[in-house]
């Protein structure tokens, strides 16, 4: 038999400054009517990065160190998935420490480790582990602006 893990603190990596500089990007475009997001979660808008999930996984998967990003290369960087009723939820587990990299949970946010244990890891839904969706291009446009680099060619 599974334990729950349901009032467990979830084991999340600390923030680095790239996982800042798309969350300042989020918060942005969310105070602008969150444009970026998908319809069905625009329509639910609150003070939640929630609707950014899988754009800001994306972004935070493909804007991250160099060299092999697949994780079936040897890719330290796990997508991960899990359905619910009204969707699913997206995020990055690192595979060398386990640790959780959330980008919808702003710093001292509290996150359970029941959230997270039926997850399964997953490529992205419109190009596995090659290149990113158009949204999330456009928020990797967006962070690469915010720290001054050049625009992906």
């Amino acid at each position: 038999m599974r334990r729950s893990r349901r009032n467990v603190p979830a084991h999340l990596a600390e923030p680095d400054d790239l996982f800042r500089d798309i969350q300042h990007v989020l918060d942005q475009d969310l105070s602008r009517g969150g444009g970026l997001m998908l319809k069905k979660y625009r329509e639910l808008i609150d003070d939640s990065l929630g609707g950014y999930c899988t754009i800001a996984t994306e972004a935070y998967f493909f804007l991250h160190g160099q060299g092999t990003r697949d994780p079936r290369e040897g890719g330290d960087l796990q997508p991960m998935m899990k359905p619910h009723h009204d969707g699913s939820h997206w995020w990055l587990r690192r595979t060398s420490d386990g640790a959780i990299i959330d980008l919808t949970i702003r710093p001292g946010e509290p996150a359970n480790a029941a959230d997270y244990e039926d997850g399964r890891p997953k490529g992205f839904m419109m190009h596995g582990y090659r290149k990113p969706s158009q949204r999330a291009l456009t928020l990797m446009e967006r962070v690469r602006a915010r720290r001054g680099e050049k625009p992906i060619a």
